[in-house]
């Protein structure tokens, strides 16, 4: 089996440990249903994946270190869930990974710069709404080849980096929080602040 899509049903209970058997797995689709409790620690044996969407469930516990195993990853999409803790640094390694989207979750802590830095091929990141703090990596400047950034609804300290002027292709920027000299993108959007 190369693709599991049973996004959009009414499935409950957890991701059946047994899910590391599907070593041939291509694309993983779960969204959409009522699972709970955390991924599978062994879902890194599937080193074939490329889409993994299990966006809209009530997972809950950390995103598993072990999805630094699959690297040929393009897609990560895991919103709408309960997930705590911190981005797993082992995501640096994902040089495949195009969309990365991890909004409306419990995640916190600071994003490690070096997911940033090594993640050249990011079109795609969201990370809204979550309870991120400290201030926005310096090598976010390191993404060339993003086009949409979502970062509204944490709360982040100081300024957006300058070097966000380096992600050239950047059309569609979302903050919440602040807003600094920086180039501009075609659609800004800054709704629901205290700005003073």
């Amino acid at each position: 089996m190369s693709h599991l899509l049973m996004d959009e049903n009414h499935f409950s209970g957890i991701i059946s440990p047994g899910i590391e058997n599907l070593i041939n797995l291509i694309q993983l689709d779960l969204s959409a249903n009522d699972i709970t409790g955390q991924i599978p620690e062994h879902i890194g044996k599937l080193t074939m994946l490329q889409v993994l969407n299990l966006a809209g469930n009530k997972l809950t516990g950390c995103i598993q270190s072990s999805i630094g195993n699959l690297t040929l990853l393009s897609d990560i999409i895991l919103s709408w869930n309960r997930f705590e803790g911190t981005i797993p640094s082992t995501m640096k390694i994902l040089r495949q990974l195009r969309s990365l989207s991890l909004s409306r979750n419990s995640l916190s802590g600071n994003i490690p710069g070096e997911l940033f830095s090594q993640l050249f091929a990011v079109g795609d990141c969201n990370l809204a709404d979550n309870s991120f703090n400290r201030t926005i990596p310096l090598e976010i400047g390191s993404l060339i080849n993003l086009q949409k950034l979502e970062l509204s609804g944490n709360r982040f300290t100081g300024s957006i980096p300058g070097t966000i002027s380096a992600c050239a292709v950047l059309e569609d920027l979302k903050l919440q929080e602040f807003l600094q000299d920086f180039k501009s993108p075609s659609v800004l959007d800054l709704s629901y602040n205290h700005f003073r």
